[in-house]
């Protein structure tokens, strides 16, 4: 019965929480970053920072790049052949 419990429990907590939370501590200090929608610093001198969406850099960085490397003739790939090769390699060896 127990079990049950603390499984309902954990799916609650899973359901209400940041899909992505983070907290990094050190000095006596901490930053929250909330699914990269705000974060907050701790006894630590910073301006809390808050976004109506989540910015992980995926369409600021990484999309605009591809389309830029597909949309004009002979830029080549935005990411280097070597860096894909290192990935690849160190895919199989996981």
């Amino acid at each position: 019965m127990d079990s049950v419990i603390l499984l309902n429990i954990l799916l609650w907590v899973a359901k209400v929480s940041p899909k992505e939370y983070m907290e990094i501590h050190f000095d006596k200090k901490t930053i929250t970053l909330d699914d990269y929608k705000s974060m907050k610093g701790y006894s630590i001198k910073m301006n809390e920072l808050k976004t109506a969406t989540s910015q992980k850099g995926q369409k600021e960085k990484e999309l605009v790049e591809l389309y830029k490397a597909l949309k004009t003739k002979g830029s080549g790939c935005p990411i280097e052949l070597w860096d894909l090769v290192q990935i690849t390699e160190i895919s199989f060896l996981v």
